[in-house]
């Protein structure tokens, strides 16, 4: 039996051709009797906060489904680990965000609560 193994100390190369998503990568794949499970996420860069534009802070991540699909007759499911930001800016009214992409509709922000007068 033939076995490939990715040994870029990164992202693997021949993963990301077969999964074809511009600016993807893929992380890990499993597989059980079920089928498979792809886990994709973005490239790594500097983020800045959508309403201040003072740089982010990373806030961890988030596991999304994106698709139930089929990939050589075999259940594929696609898992986007999506990454997290805050701004460190304690004044803007922006608290926390997170990635979007084209193939997953967006998630709500957070937004810091308006200051009680007097405070």
């Amino acid at each position: 039996m033939f076995h490939t193994t990715c040994t870029h100390p990164g992202y693997c190369t021949l993963a990301d051709a077969i999964a074809d998503l511009p600016g993807f990568h893929v992380t890990r794949v499993d597989r059980s009797p079920a089928g498979l499970r792809l886990n994709v996420e973005t490239d790594p860069g500097i983020v800045f906060c959508p309403a201040c534009g003072v740089q982010a802070v990373a806030d961890g991540r988030q596991q999304r489904l994106l698709h139930d699909i089929g990939v050589f007759g075999v259940p594929v499911l696609l898992v986007w680990s999506r990454r997290t930001w805050r701004c460190r800016q304690h004044s803007c009214p922006q608290v926390s965000w997170g990635e979007e992409t084209q193939l997953a509709p967006p998630l709500p922000s957070t937004s810091r609560p308006e200051p009680s007068p007097g405070l």
